[in-house]
């Protein structure tokens, strides 16, 4: 129940985030606030990693609230990820109207962009809510913070 309340917490953070960037354009501050989770990320991976006493064991078997911190941070990431992506959708495809690939398939790549971000996103939010309630394989986790 804490590690829900924790992603709404960092959700609202990472809306209010966006909202005070300084530049009036949705998408340019969809960037920055990602571009800011993404160094974040790359710090706690490598700091949850670095604590790591009982290699390999301890990928499996360490969960601290640290974890569950970062964790949280990333659940509320990924869920603004996917509202900032419906409300810019109509410019993740610039650029790829006139690929041959979109074209024969008659499909708009605004579109195709959109369904495979949400997917992606859905599935990377889900995945830390699930070591959230797990309350273990921290590892596995911190190397996907790393990852970013």
């Amino acid at each position: 129940r804490a590690s829900l309340l924790l992603c709404g917490a960092w959700t609202a953070v990472w809306i209010a985030g966006g909202l005070l960037c300084c530049h009036r354009d949705a998408y340019v501050r969809r960037l920055w606030r990602s571009q800011t989770f993404n160094a974040i990320s790359v710090l706690a991976g490598g700091r949850l990693l670095w604590n790591i006493k009982d290699w390999p064991n301890d990928l499996i078997a360490d969960f601290t609230w640290e974890h569950q911190f970062f964790f949280a941070m990333a659940v509320g990431h990924w869920l603004v990820a996917i509202l900032e992506d419906f409300r810019s959708r109509s410019v993740l495809g610039i650029g790829l109207g006139g690929k041959r690939v979109f074209r024969q398939a008659g499909r708009d790549p605004s579109a195709h962009l959109l369904r495979a971000y949400v997917s992606h996103h859905a599935l990377t939010a889900a995945t830390y809510v699930a070591l959230l309630l797990l309350q273990s394989c921290g590892g596995s986790g911190a190397v996907g913070l790393l990852f970013e």
